[in-house]
């Protein structure tokens, strides 16, 4: 056996290569699963994965098979990575080893840092002992874990995929009687459904594909919920690398059905449910391979059996509790037979045969027994598998590389018009954008003389309403036309800071006013002109075949920043305030004034009895040639406000065809590296690389020779 064992673990040294050159399905699974294999075989090992649903029943069925409470059960999740049970001859007393300490102590000094409020952790060491110290130990790891993912601390899960990284608890299977040499273990894994994390989903696949049998613990209180239907992915992915007759499914909390409508009549009525619907119908999959069992009736009755010496003087606690509610049914009983030893036997062998563990029983017997020839068995079933991906990835290969020339051509010619085309079209929709910016252009500078004299028009408005008091207001008639003198508004003001201040008024009025205009005409004529842009170029008929060619482009939006338009409009120089003296006769206060002006009157004196009086006017006056400037700044700013919008409007259109471009140039660099590679394949290289990969097919059919071999040798 042992030759056998070296021979194997020398092919798959080789097949392991296979994996590592060449891009094989599932090439990591593989190499994982080749390597648990030579680990398996080079140590004599044979495990078990205990697979189930969280409270399943997982841990309370491996205590029962080992006989022993070596694993802790609680309420809530227990298992976060898995735990290795491995029997060990004459080991009575349990004894647990962190493997991965070092790790573990690494991860709490971590934890200590992060944890809000902060709290003090306890060092792991790497060995326990006695069952009181690795249930605490064990919760211990757990809590350390989920706290770590409380935190946000990055965990190797990848680490616990390697089974000597596992904590492992060496004891004595109490079935398990001699020593066959062979590396006994059982693995606890986490539930699939375990806190919903999908990392210890992967750990559980990961066992179901490295171990040498598999053991499902279906609850057949949630058969059919959502648990049931993670299982039948289980068991699919199970009886893909290991052979059907290693998968066995335990059907725990099979008792409940007696308490319950069961659709069942019997147990073989339930098995052939479970082949129907979890198995799809799978022919070779055996009544026998299904084992509905009540661990947790079968646990307690063994320990009752194990400890019947010790029940008489024992002291009340919560197992004693526990296997009083389960085994004898209630504590009125209890007290009635706890005396009589005999009696307590007979209910706990009754229990025990009812909870119909003795068929799991004598399997994990079987097993045990036979492990030494299934470690290899285990090995070559997944080692063929992989043989055939292998094969398959070559096969697919050497028909990849045995296209003939002319179907080369024809491809590197595709690539070439493809690449052609689709730089004609990228430089037409370029061509066709700026033809419609332009366009746009023309189209706005109509508009500009429109707005310029729709603009001045209410500019003079304003100043014809602020001339109501004006005794010498002068009338305009026709801006678009002839005025009657060259002033076409006057107002006349008595006081210079009054007629600055409504200079400064008129000065904001008009800038509102312009700036009003400016906002209607963004929002009115460049919004429009902006999608009607945007539409352009996603339904343009060049748009469409770059995005189908690509693959990948969205349709586009324009953006334009209409900032506030914060300006005062420049009357400088337009409008100004001018100051005027006159001289007006007024009658003087004196006595003698009235007479003077009387006897002026009649010899033709009007000065007389009258006194000489300065008066300074201040007047704002808009001409014929201030309309004319006024015409010109209105164009100005009308000219630099659409310059400004269709520049923003031009680098938005440029950013597009800027991405356009650059995926383009993306997408035909990689196709000339395609065109590069297959132009590169001449027909002398092709069959140079048929030839090789022909050759390692050989190798590997030669591999798969020495595997029957193996199978042949008694």
């Amino acid at each position: 056996m042992k030759q056998k064992n070296l021979e194997m673990k020398k092919i798959l040294q080789e097949l392991l290569k296979f994996n590592e050159k060449y891009n094989i399905s599932n090439k990591d699974k593989n190499i994982n699963i080749i390597k648990e294999e030579m680990n398996k075989l080079e140590n004599n090992e044979f495990t078990i994965s205990i697979i189930g649903t969280m409270k399943a029943g997982k841990s309370t069925f491996i205590n029962a098979l080992i006989g022993k409470e070596v694993l802790p059960h609680r309420d809530t999740p227990m298992t976060t990575i898995p735990t290795k049970v491995s029997h060990k001859h004459g080991n009575k007393n349990p004894i647990l080893k962190i493997n991965d300490f070092n790790y573990l102590n690494n991860l709490i000094k971590e934890l200590e840092k992060k944890s809000n409020p902060k709290k003090k952790f306890e060092k792991i060491k790497n060995q326990y002992k006695g069952n009181k110290e690795i249930f605490e130990i064990l919760q211990y790891i757990n809590d350390i874990f989920r706290e770590a993912q409380l935190n946000q601390i990055d965990i190797d899960w990848q680490r616990y995929k390697q089974s000597e990284k596992l904590p492992t608890i060496e004891v004595e299977f109490f079935l398990l009687q001699g020593n066959n040499n062979v590396n006994f273990s059982l693995i606890d894994t986490p539930g699939p459904n375990e806190n919903n994390m999908d990392q210890l989903k992967e750990l559980s696949e990961s066992y179901t594909n490295n171990s040498s049998a598999v053991m499902l613990i279906i609850d057949y209180t949630k058969m059919n919920g959502k648990e049931g239907e993670e299982l039948k992915i289980q068991l699919k992915e199970a009886f893909g690398l290991i052979k059907n007759e290693n998968v066995f499914l335990i059907v725990n909390k099979f008792d409940e059905y007696k308490k319950s409508n069961s659709q069942f009549k019997n147990e073989d009525d339930l098995k052939q449910f479970i082949i129907k619907n979890f198995l799809d119908n799978r022919k070779n999959i055996k009544n026998e391979q299904i084992f509905p069992i009540s661990a947790r009736d079968a646990f307690y009755a063994n320990w009752g059996l194990n400890n019947l010496d010790k029940l008489l003087e024992m002291q009340e606690n919560e197992i004693l509790n526990i296997f009083i509610e389960n085994i004898i049914g209630n504590k009125r009983t209890w007290n009635k037979i706890k005396n009589d030893i005999s009696e307590i036997k007979e209910y706990c062998e009754d229990a025990k045969n009812e909870s119909k563990f003795d068929n799991v029983q004598k399997l994990l017997i079987n097993l045990f027994n036979e492990s030494n020839d299934k470690i290899l068995e285990v090995s070559i079933t997944k080692a063929e598998e992989i043989f055939n991906k292998t094969k398959q990835y070559l096969d697919e290969e050497i028909k990849n590389y045995e296209k003939n020339q002319e179907q080369l051509a024809d491809e590197i010619k595709k690539i070439k018009l493809e690449i052609k085309d689709l730089k004609k079209v990228f430089k037409q929709l370029k061509k066709n954008l700026e033809k419609e910016i332009k366009d746009k252009m023309d189209f706005l500078n109509n508009d500009i003389e429109k707005l310029q004299e729709k603009t001045i028009k209410e500019i003079l408005k304003k100043l014809d309403k602020t001339d109501e008091e004006n005794d010498e207001k002068i009338r305009w008639l026709n801006i678009f036309f002839n005025f009657e003198n060259d002033i076409i508004i006057k107002k006349t003001l008595s006081d210079k800071e009054t007629a600055e201040q409504f200079l400064e008024n008129l000065k904001f009025q008009i800038s509102d006013l312009v700036k009003k205009n400016i906002k209607n005409f963004d929002e009115e004529k460049i919004t429009s002109i902006v999608n009607e842009l945007k539409r352009n170029i996603n339904d343009s008929e060049q748009y469409k075949k770059i995005n189908e060619t690509l693959e990948k482009l969205k349709d586009f939006d324009i953006k334009i920043n209409f900032k506030n338009n914060n300006f005062l409009f420049d009357i400088e120089n337009l409008i100004d305030v001018k100051d005027e003296s006159s001289y007006r006769y007024v009658d003087k206060d004196d006595w003698y004034a009235p007479f003077a002006r009387l006897f002026g009157s009649i010899f033709g004196q009007d000065d007389w009895g009258k006194r000489r009086v300065k008066e300074e006017k201040h007047v704002i006056e808009f001409t014929k040639n201030d309309l004319e400037e006024l015409r010109k700044r209105i164009k100005k700013l009308l000219e630099n406000h659409i310059n400004e919008r269709m520049k923003s409007l031009k680098d938005e259109i440029n950013n597009i065809l800027k991405y356009i471009e650059d995926e383009i140039n993306r997408y035909v660099k990689n196709k000339e590296e395609v065109l590069k590679q297959k132009q590169g394949k001449s027909e002398e290289e092709i069959q140079s690389n048929i030839k090789n990969l022909k050759e390692e097919k050989e190798y590997l059919n030669k591999l798969k020779k020495r595997v029957e071999v193996i199978k042949g040798i008694k």
